[in-house]
């Protein structure tokens, strides 16, 4: 392979080595997934990637442990050297332009499991601005954000929600939820963990038992989706969460438990019409943290 060859492939790009940096800083891969607000399944796929592109093996793998491999220490130190260059070079020559405060809001679940991280590698890209956050819900954001109460909104709807309202920025898979070995889905009338009215995963939820003709109990009705996976772990409801938000103590439940596939739902970004500098970076920060967190997310319209 010649010198040509690396630079046209794009070989080292940032969420890769941001990847393999993580799966080293924490020894383990389900760790490293937790940290960088991924799933697991996402980050293995990004270190195989990272791997077929150079062409080697940059880790030893066992059932116990994660080490690196020869050529993964001869990669280590240039990849921490190029990700700190690369968040130097974007805090000297861009953060000074682009000073001012903006209000971005989002849903609960998005607060929850993404905004942390967001935020932590936006202040590193983009010191110089300042950004306030508002919680709640889907409708509620949309509401606020038509009053001029937000510059960008981010917001959960069904994928046939009308195609030209704001950007598609992620589509999630939205499976049942069950405790590992539990038996709430069996209890009649179904026990179920959900959001307040309005919530895309609560209406797609409810649609699929009432066509399925299951009797269904509220057992617990909650804005955040920390305290439906608690019910859910511990065993005393199911519930409708994205696939990626289940964790060691939940199980996917199917046709075999009685519960019919769920759709998908979409991901969708607001943000002023006619935005300033601030609005349009830290817009464009969220897809491009979107997409090196989800493999698969839909195309910015």
């Amino acid at each position: 392979m010649n010198q040509t060859d690396l630079v046209e492939g794009d070989l080292l790009e940032t969420a890769g080595l941001q990847a393999f940096l993580e799966v080293v800083d924490t020894g383990n891969f389900k760790r490293a997934a937790q940290k960088l607000d991924r799933s697991p399944a996402a980050l293995s796929m990004q270190i195989k990637r990272l791997e077929a592109h150079l062409g080697t093996i940059l880790f030893n793998r066992t059932s116990r442990s994660v080490t690196l491999s020869s050529d993964g220490e001869k990669l280590l130190p240039y990849a921490r050297n190029m990700i700190a260059l690369a968040l130097e070079a974007a805090s000297k020559l861009i953060a000074p332009q682009n000073a001012g405060t903006l209000v971005l809001g989002a849903p609960f679940d998005i607060a929850e499991r993404h905004l942390p991280n967001l935020l932590k590698q936006l202040a590193t890209v983009y010191p110089e601005i300042n950004v306030n956050i508002v919680i709640d819900e889907s409708a509620n954001l949309l509401r606020r954000f038509d009053r001029g109460e937000l510059e960008i909104a981010l917001f959960n709807c069904d994928p046939d929600y009308d195609p030209d309202f704001g950007h598609v920025i992620g589509t999630e898979r939205l499976v049942w939820a069950g405790a590992i070995n539990g038996s709430a889905h069996k209890r009649e009338p179904l026990p179920l963990a959900v959001f307040d009215h309005g919530c895309v995963w609560r209406s797609q939820a409810l649609r699929s038992l009432e066509g399925a003709g299951r009797a269904v109990r509220i057992a617990y009705n909650n804005r955040r989706a920390m305290v439906q996976g608690t019910a859910v772990k511990s065993d005393l409801a199911v519930a409708a969460l994205p696939k990626s938000y289940l964790d060691d103590g939940m199980s996917e439940l199917g046709r075999e438990e009685g519960l019919d596939e769920l759709p998908n739902y979409q991901v969708r970004m607001l943000r002023l019409a006619i935005p300033t500098d601030p609005v349009v970076y830290v817009s464009e920060f969220i897809q491009d943290f979107w997409k090196m967190r989800h493999p698969e997310p839909a195309a910015i319209s």
